[in-house]
């Protein structure tokens, strides 16, 4: 089921000094924090990891080679991460499925994705909903998934630990 897109809402990321604000007008930051809860980071996956949440059988639905290293972005605190699946070809190429696992139930997102800029300087990734594969116990809890989605993206920017930005401004249309 395809979700058609709503006024963008701008999040941003500077890596001296975040100005992340969701519709609130709290940062990201503030939020955790009243929450007392971790932030996001991005991270490889440890063996025991792989083997706790079945990430060689999560990869084994996508074609994905088990040798290659596991990367995520993760708060273990609330039980959820997120991972990069796949990603289109050619005229589809900014299509990107990721997987977000919401304690204890993998939801697959479908966002189409452009980045601008230099790594060197400034870069900003533009995120649009294009599908979210909520199961039915979920589908109550959907407004706080985006907005737990558009955290874990804040933190993910570009290409999570694969590809560290210094500098780094998310935007999301959803």
């Amino acid at each position: 089921m395809l979700y058609p897109p709503t006024a963008p809402r701008r999040i941003d990321l500077a890596y001296a000094a975040p100005q992340n604000h969701l519709s609130s007008g709290k940062t990201l930051a503030m939020q955790a924090q009243e929450k007392n809860i971790m932030a996001f980071v991005n991270e490889y996956v440890s063996p025991e990891d792989v083997k706790k949440y079945d990430l060689d059988g999560i990869n084994q639905r996508f074609g994905k080679d088990p040798a290659l290293r596991y990367q995520w972005t993760v708060d273990r605190e609330r039980n959820v991460f997120l991972i990069w699946m796949d990603a289109g070809r050619e005229e589809f190429s900014a299509r990107q499925t990721l997987l977000l696992w919401w304690q204890g139930i993998s939801v697959f997102v479908r966002l189409l994705s452009a980045t601008t800029g230099t790594l060197g300087s400034q870069v900003t990734s533009r995120w649009q909903l294009q599908q979210i594969n909520l199961p039915p116990e979920l589908v109550t809890k959907r407004t706080e998934i985006l907005d737990v989605l558009k955290e874990a993206l804040v933190a993910y920017k570009v290409s999570g630990i694969g590809l560290p930005v210094p500098r780094h401004t998310a935007t999301f249309e959803f």
